[in-house]
């Protein structure tokens, strides 16, 4: 097993994909967790990206490994890919478990048809190319806090399991043996713990709660995150914990809608949704009564951009 507590992770290769957009990747332990941070991904076009969901991985352990159980404790503060990579011959041949919650990403399914929900998915990869074993369109992928993952091998049997329970099979006998990896798909906080691979099988169950621990030291100005037609998410941090709050509308010094947070953080996500299609909106930050930060505007994505621009950049016109 390992915990990560030595405060690093040696014995495990970082491999970042081909055609990394935004990289390089930034693996790092912190607080006795695996934790990848950079907002990484492969391939610039839309649909290639979506088609493959690369990124970044890391790998360890024996290509003769053949039967296995393969568990983790995971946890994602983004909302992109996160997964575990099981007989891993090299960086193009391999199964993988890939979760997404970002629905406005996860691509096609295997007939062609666009996903538009969140999405588990069991698949093989060979000399590069993904084939979709079984999938899920879910209304979550993983939740939102601590989570077991297990990728169980047994010859041409694979299973994958979430917290326990079953929720992806199949069979095929493309690798019959390899190392493991663990995966981060645009993700900018994808969390590894309590990694194991045995011999005999074994299936963690859901994790008992565990404090989220964040080391914010300083304050970081609000930033856009995921705009879509009708929505987006205004990301900042604060030293302290606080119940994050955002004011908005679409006139300057009138801001006269609200959306909050239902907890103390030092890391903030508010969502706001009902926007107006290609509509400039102005905001203000909140941490509990206190203003966080001075009013900025954002605009929403326009129709024509849809499946053509990433979401992931705002309108700085």
């Amino acid at each position: 097993m390992d915990n990560f507590n030595d405060g690093n992770y040696d014995g495990w290769e970082v491999i970042d994909d081909v055609e990394p957009q935004f990289g390089p990747s930034n693996w790092v332990v912190e607080f006795g967790e695996l934790v990848q941070k950079s907002s990484i991904w492969s391939y610039g076009p839309v649909e290639l990206e979506t088609r493959y969901h690369l990124s970044t991985h890391v790998a360890t352990g024996d290509k003769n490994w053949a039967d296995y159980s393969f568990n983790a404790i995971v946890r994602s503060s983004d909302n992109d890919g996160v997964g575990l990579i099981f007989r891993y011959q090299d960086e193009r041949n391999y199964y993988r478990i890939l979760l997404m919650n970002d629905a406005a990403w996860s691509g096609l399914d295997s007939s062609g048809t666009p996903v538009n929900t969140p999405l588990q998915r069991l698949q093989k990869f060979v000399d590069g190319e993904p084939i979709i074993l079984a999938e899920n369109k879910v209304s979550q992928a993983y939740p939102s806090d601590y989570f077991a993952l297990t990728a169980d091998v047994r010859g041409d049997t694979l299973r994958a399991y979430l917290n326990g329970e079953l929720i992806l099979s199949a069979r095929d006998s493309e690798h019959s043996s390899g190392r493991i990896g663990l995966l981060s798909y645009a993700n900018t906080g994808a969390h590894y713990d309590s990694v194991a691979v045995t011999q005999t099988p074994q299936i963690y169950s859901e994790p008992e709660e565990r404090q989220f621990m964040y080391q914010v030291r300083e304050f970081r100005a609000p930033y856009i995150q995921n705009p879509t037609q009708s929505s987006i998410e205004v990301a900042w941090r604060t030293v302290e914990p606080s119940v994050g709050r955002v004011r908005y509308g679409m006139e300057k010094g009138s801001l006269d809608q609200e959306a909050a947070e239902s907890e103390p953080v030092q890391k903030h996500h508010v969502r706001l949704d009902g926007l107006q299609v290609s509509t400039r909106y102005f905001y203000e930050v909140y941490g509990g009564s206190d203003r966080s930060a001075n009013e900025e505007n954002f605009k929403t994505v326009r129709i024509r951009d849809i499946g053509l621009s990433d979401p992931r950049t705002t309108d700085t016109e």
